[in-house]
């Protein structure tokens, strides 16, 4: 299953290379919106390049460092406070890792980069996948996917809902999709809430 995994995810890559950059509606969207994305100002002239590979790659250092000791914290917390693992990581360790993405999307949105918003959460997601195939190989005692709980079972079924929701939303025609995206994002918010609730009960 891991070799499918790697497969799965390289096979998708190869497909997106080929795809249109095209929004899905661009035959719905007003002109008034085509003109305001032809008008987006464009970024100012900062550091160079090298100094901005720099510090991308310092800040990525820092998030690496960081990400370890959250790991090494959450063992901890399992250990004193009696909560399943499966909570701990699929809760208060996923909130914390993910608060830098969501300071990249933040970022993205208002400089209206929205491609990088969308690619920072769903292209996440799918390569995080990758590191179960990772630990796969370096599982001694067969394969780690026997090792999974009816907890973990809930946290994907959970997380595939929540990706459910955002494709139906974005399937939807643009006119549909602006008056109701409140729903949609309310949904996505309720249905996560009451899955941290039976996740955390166990």
């Amino acid at each position: 299953m891991s070799l499918v995994l790697l497969l799965a995810y390289l096979s998708g890559l190869h497909f997106m290379r080929g795809a249109d950059d095209r929004t899905i509606h661009d035959a719905e969207r007003p002109a008034e919106a085509k003109d305001e994305e032809e008008t987006r100002e464009e970024p100012d002239q900062g550091p160079s390049t090298g100094r901005l590979w720099g510090a991308f790659a310092l800040d990525a250092a820092l998030t690496t460092l960081a990400g370890w000791g959250i790991g090494q914290v959450g063992l901890s917390l399992v250990q004193r406070t009696g909560l399943s693992e499966t909570a701990v990581g699929g809760l208060l360790t996923a909130i914390t890792t993910s608060l830098p993405e969501l300071v990249t999307v933040l970022g993205a949105v208002r400089r209206r980069a929205y491609d990088l918003a969308t690619g920072d959460i769903l292209g996440g997601n799918c390569f995080d996948v990758l590191f179960l195939a990772a630990s796969d190989v370096g599982y001694r005692d067969g394969s780690l996917f026997t090792r999974f709980t009816p907890k973990m079972l809930q946290m994907f079924l959970l997380t595939h809902l929540l990706l459910s929701v955002l494709l139906l939303g974005m399937l939807r025609s643009r006119r549909k999709r602006m008056r109701s995206w409140a729903g949609e994002s309310l949904a996505v918010v309720v249905l996560y809430l009451v899955g941290a609730v039976v996740l955390a009960s166990g």
